[in-house]
């Protein structure tokens, strides 16, 4: 699972679990929570762009809800329009 951000130079590639929730400088709005076992899946809803997140353990947000959150950067890809890695 991947999750991308479209610009017109670049794609901005997030693995969900680099992202950490409810920390922080960025908010998003909660679209989807899927509770698999030990971990969750929650979807947000950044300015238009799907986010998938990988949270450890039971999630307690609520769809809706503005959350905040925090990107490992030393963990981004960019990729050009063609889909190729970006150095």
């Amino acid at each position: 699972m991947n999750s991308t951000i479209s610009t017109n130079a670049f794609q901005l590639g997030l693995r969900p679990e680099h992202i950490k929730l409810g920390q922080g400088e960025l908010s998003a709005s909660v679209k989807t929570v899927e509770a698999l076992g030990a971990e969750t899946v929650v979807e947000l809803d950044y300015n238009g762009s799907e986010i998938l997140c990988l949270y450890q353990g039971s999630f307690d947000g609520q769809r809706g809800e503005d959350i905040k959150f925090a990107i490992d950067q030393s963990k981004v890809l960019f990729f050009n329009e063609d889909g190729n890695k970006m150095i």
